[in-house]
């Protein structure tokens, strides 16, 4: 998530007191830091058609996250307001929280949050207290793929804060299917999402929300009875553009007895050209 001009001016000021009280002791700075982080407020409230909801926001990225709330995916609220107490979502790439929250907090709903980077579940532990939600959100720090195993989270700078995203499990192959460098490797349990359900004995989710960094159909291949369940009966899954990806993906999700009903722009600054975009889209049970 890129930085504005603004910003960077701002973090440059704070470089240059950094800088000044080091010259003096790096405890001193250290102190001042501590103490100046501890008795700050760090949450952001964003008021929602259905009440506040507080976010804990100890990076910009999470900042930023909180105040786009509202503006970013709207279709995805409106989906999550026609949820009901007696639902349960499956938040796949949860991040910090969001719609995990929006679902909780809003619509009653149980949510099963699952996330490999530990600075977002760290962050939506947080904001699950914040609003008193923590016995509605179970949040995990797992990667899901296809077979079940420990391996190589594989990192980027800006996975490595509260509200990061950009690693995939694995393999270093981004959304794209394109190979990159990590920055460094985290050791990570991965789940094939049958396996995790089985194990852990979790109900069966009637909604499942994935928005994943790295390819999908990984996912998919370790999850065939959990989706073809009836028990569920909605998905909203965020599409990368690459090769038949799009194609594939509804494919794939016909076989679990879904069907396509709408694909909307992921961002307000994109479309909903599955060719050109990443895209939200809607699948419901026939």
């Amino acid at each position: 998530m890129s930085l504005s001009l603004k910003h960077r001016v701002f973090r440059a000021g704070i470089g240059a007191i950094e800088w000044g009280l080091e010259i003096i002791s790096r405890d001193a700075w250290l102190k001042t830091a501590v103490v100046a982080m501890e008795s700050m407020d760090l949450t952001r409230e964003v008021a929602t058609p259905r009440g506040p909801i507080k976010f804990w926001c100890d990076s910009e990225t999470a900042r930023i996250r909180a105040r786009g709330m509202l503006i970013r995916e709207p279709e995805t609220l409106r989906w999550i307001e026609e949820m009901t107490s007696n639902d349960i979502l499956l938040d796949i790439g949860c991040n910090v929280g969001v719609f995990t929250l929006y679902a909780a907090v809003a619509s009653k709903a149980r949510v099963i949050a699952l996330d490999p980077l530990p600075f977002n579940i760290s962050g939506l532990a947080r904001n699950a207290r914040l609003n008193q939600a923590t016995d509605r959100i179970s949040a995990f720090c797992v990667a899901m793929t296809d077979r079940t195993r420990i391996s190589d989270l594989h990192m980027i700078p800006d996975a490595s804060m509260t509200g990061g995203a950009g690693s995939s499990f694995g393999q270093p192959v981004d959304n794209y299917g394109i190979e990159y460098e990590p920055e460094y490797r985290l050791a990570t349990m991965g789940f094939s999402l049958d396996d995790f359900f089985s194990i852990f004995q979790l109900p069966m989710p009637t909604h499942l929300k994935m928005d994943i960094d790295g390819p999908p159909q990984f996912v998919l291949s370790g999850g065939e009875r959990v989706l073809s369940s009836p028990t569920l009966r909605h998905a909203m899954c965020e599409i990368t553009p690459g090769k038949d990806s799009f194609a594939n993906f509804v494919k794939d999700m016909k076989r679990f007895g879904f069907r396509h009903d709408r694909t909307v722009a992921a961002s307000p600054n994109q479309g909903t050209d599955v060719e050109r975009f990443s895209t939200n889209n809607f699948f419901v049970k026939s």
